[in-house]
């Protein structure tokens, strides 16, 4: 997951960046984890990329025990 976290940030930041912004400029976040039990680890990637009192707002969910549609 510190993996993943890392690179999908580094991926926003590269296209924010393409547009003329940075990751300063959001504002909001919604993440998708599939089990919480990993959100230690990602929290602890986010906290390098984003301070809490200054940082977007974030919702964190967790996607492991929704309902699918098969």
């Amino acid at each position: 997951i510190r993996a993943q976290t890392k690179a999908v940030i580094e991926n926003i930041e590269i296209i924010l960046k393409e547009a003329g912004a940075s990751l300063k400029n959001i504002v909001d976040l919604t993440v998708f984890l599939v089990n919480m039990d990993d959100y230690p680890a990602f929290n602890e990637v986010y906290n390098t990329y984003f301070e809490a009192q200054t940082g977007p707002a974030r919702t964190t969910v967790a996607v492991k025990q929704l309902p699918s549609a098969s």
